[in-house]
């Protein structure tokens, strides 16, 4: 039985190609078909490529800690994300925010949070959570927003847990959606943001720290995982 498709989204992109991205009940994929090709080829996004790859041992002993509740955890953070980027980008569409009684009361904060920072900082957007994609490093993804900040384009990544604290990772993320964004031939940007929203209602503003090199060893490190990975399924096979 094929799966509920929840979400299509699709760019075209002169001089590069065409970039989907198809969300499901089970899963998230982004295609690719270059230009002037047919044939359509999946491509990793950012998140998961950093999900397999970056260390992450403070969330094992989360884990350890909560058990079987820490499933229910991350999701519940995941749907907290989803909301907030509904929030901002409803707002950056139509100028008007969403009632946080829309919501799940426990969002409530980081959706205050949210609106102290378009407040205060008064982006006008130059692009909205627009698929990207560099077909050389063969990745995808979907940026938050691009927007212009006291007329400066500005690459802003939004993240919300419960001290607002932006994490290591966080700049590589950045790091690449700026270089899939320049490869796509996209607004050239002059500064990248993290913008942390916190359980009581602040924000903290982290400057993106470039990560190009690092995101390059990420992207080898990848892909060699991948090619063990398919020769272990290799072995498997002649021994079955």
């Amino acid at each position: 039985m094929a799966a509920t498709e929840l979400a299509r989204l699709e760019r075209v992109i002169p001089g590069v190609g065409r970039i989907e991205y198809v969300e499901s009940e089970r899963r998230r994929d982004y295609w690719f078909t270059a230009e002037g090709n047919k044939r359509r080829t999946r491509l990793p996004s950012v998140t998961s490529i950093l999900r397999q790859t970056w260390p992450k041992p403070a969330l094992l002993e989360w884990y350890a800690r909560l058990g079987r509740e820490a499933e229910t955890a991350l999701e519940s953070a995941a749907n907290r994300g989803k909301a907030v980027h509904r929030f901002v980008e409803v707002y950056m569409a139509t100028g008007e925010l969403m009632d946080p009684a829309d919501f799940p009361a426990e969002y409530a904060p980081y959706l205050r949070a949210a609106a102290a920072f378009l407040y205060e900082y008064d982006p006008r957007p130059l692009a909205v959570e627009q698929l990207v994609v560099h077909p050389e490093q063969r990745y995808a993804g979907r940026l938050d927003l691009i927007a212009a900040i006291h007329d400066v384009p500005t690459l802003l990544d939004f993240k919300s847990n419960t001290r607002g604290v932006v994490y290591p990772e966080a700049h590589v993320q950045a790091t690449a959606y700026a270089g899939a964004n320049q490869r796509c031939g996209g607004v050239e940007l002059q500064v990248s943001m993290i913008v942390g929203l916190a359980e009581d209602g602040t924000f903290n503003i982290v400057p993106v720290r470039d990560a190009t090199k690092l995101w390059g060893t990420v992207l080898a490190f990848f892909a060699e995982m991948r090619k063990f990975e398919r020769a272990l399924e290799g072995v498997a096979t002649d021994d079955a």
